[in-house]
């Protein structure tokens, strides 16, 4: 500090710069007065917001590949002590950033937008997919991270990292904080009802070995057509007015095809699922992991067969039970809309202002308990097929394995149905698509690998 006799400032200069702030705050409190807009030079961000974050504990991929979000809770709202007042006389606030940001290794999976608040839009819940026409959310689409990297991809075990999160207003800081997450590895499925819909995710009918699996099975179609150029054609030869058993053959040869391929092949045995070190979940192996390795739970061995039904088109189902999971398909296609129609009607509206309509518990290809008796009635008609995959196990032929995948349908309430996954209404309305991993050799640790 230096003390001077006079001023180095001239008092011409020091009062224009005086009266520069003085008229710069003076428009800034006639801009906010006119138009009731918030302005940083005379609010305080925390003022006028309030914020609530709350990421899960634990990601998981299957659920974030599908949109799903990395919080339970991610809302933020105008204070209403600031507007609607004749005091403050403040209507908006606008520009108010947003960044998430996702670290995994070496690598950053980042999340930014900018939000505008008034009387419409007072309410942010970034964390859940609000219902078309709700005015208490903004338009705002809720948080996603891009998946792209390497590491991500290639998890075998649970690790934990971080998850950084900053609001800002201009140059004031609303909220920032650090967050320790787990992130589960890449083959877990979590055994809760809001993660049931995602097991179509870990169909892969791109998997090489489904394609190796049903070039073999063609030389048994055509034993069973009797006929040398038949081929697996999925429902092009079906028709909706011909005779009943005429329509229906074809999809059941090309699924008997399939099973007797897999029958002859590597001897299947089951086996328990790998650790995972989580209440509640599962790891699950690829088609190819199943089928090579010549072992797998009832839910490889379901997933593997569905997911060579998927490659040549033929409409599977998963089967839930409480403890067992078993594959099926739809032999009628005139049934399978007709289901597909009670699915996809609208949802109820919510009961108050602020209940969440989330994507997550909107699964509209999950069938609950509650869809039993429907789901029954199309199996004694013959329109659906269960179809018991734990009997490639014991070697058990087609027929047998229909038999033991009615039973679970003889009584008309099952306690232990717990779902049907319907794995066309799942991708094609509601874009749950397969994992983005392939496997290449199953003496690798990981049985998830990417396919680069």
């Amino acid at each position: 500090m230096l003390w001077t006799a006079h001023s180095v400032l001239a008092n011409n200069q020091y009062d224009a710069y005086r009266n520069w702030k003085c008229d710069d705050r003076s428009q800034s409190v006639r801009a906010a007065h006119e138009t009731g807009t918030a302005s940083p030079r005379l609010h305080h961000v925390c003022d006028l917001l309030r914020v609530s974050v709350r990421p899960k504990p634990s990601l998981n991929y299957s659920s974030l590949h599908n949109g799903g979000s990395v919080f339970d809770e991610f809302a933020v709202r105008l204070n209403p002590a600031y507007f609607r007042d004749s005091v403050h006389g403040l209507s908006r606030i606008d520009d108010v950033d947003v960044e998430v940001q996702l670290h995994v290794g070496a690598d950053t999976f980042p999340y930014r937008s900018r939000l505008s608040f008034d009387f419409r839009s007072h309410y942010y819940d970034l964390a859940k997919r609000r219902s078309d026409g709700d005015e208490t959310s903004g338009l705002t689409p809720p948080i996603r991270l891009p998946l792209t990297g390497e590491l991500f991809r290639t998890i075998s075990e649970r690790i934990e990292t971080s998850l950084y999160v900053e609001l800002r207003w201009h140059d004031q800081v609303l909220y920032r904080q650090t967050f320790g997450v787990w992130i589960a590895p890449i083959d877990q499925w979590t055994l809760d009802d809001r993660q049931l819909g995602w097991l179509p995710s870990f169909v892969q009918p791109r998997d090489p070995v489904v394609a190796e699996l049903t070039g073999k099975a063609a030389a048994f179609l055509q034993c069973l057509r009797d006929h040398p150029d038949c081929g697996f054609d999925g429902y092009q030869s079906y028709d909706p007015n011909g005779p009943r058993a005429q329509r229906w053959c074809g999809v059941d040869h090309q699924v008997q095809a399939i099973w007797w391929a897999m029958r002859s092949g590597t001897p299947l045995r089951y086996i328990n699922p790998p650790p995972s070190y989580a209440e509640f979940t599962q790891r699950l192996r690829t088609p190819g992991t199943t089928l090579r390795g010549g072992f797998g739970t009832c839910v490889d061995l379901a997933i593997a067969l569905v997911s060579c039904l998927e490659w040549v088109e033929i409409h599977p189902v998963l089967f839930l039970l409480h403890g067992h999971v078993f594959a099926g398909y739809w032999k009628d296609l005139t049934a399978h809309r007709q289901f597909r129609d009670v699915l996809t009607e609208d949802v109820p509206d919510a009961d108050t202002e602020n209940e969440i309509v989330d994507r997550e518990r909107q699964q509209r290809w999950v069938s609950d308990a509650s869809s039993y008796r429907e789901i029954r009635g199309f199996v004694d008609r013959g329109e659906l097929v269960p179809l018991e995959t734990v009997d490639l196990t014991r070697g058990k032929g087609f027929q047998a394995a229909i038999a033991d995948g009615r039973d679970y349908f003889e009584k008309p309430r099952n306690r232990s149905f717990r779902a049907m996954v319907d794995l066309v209404t799942a991708r094609t309305q509601n874009g749950v698509t397969p994992l983005p991993l392939v496997v290449h050799d199953t003496s690798h640790p990981n049985p998830l690998r990417s396919d680069r």
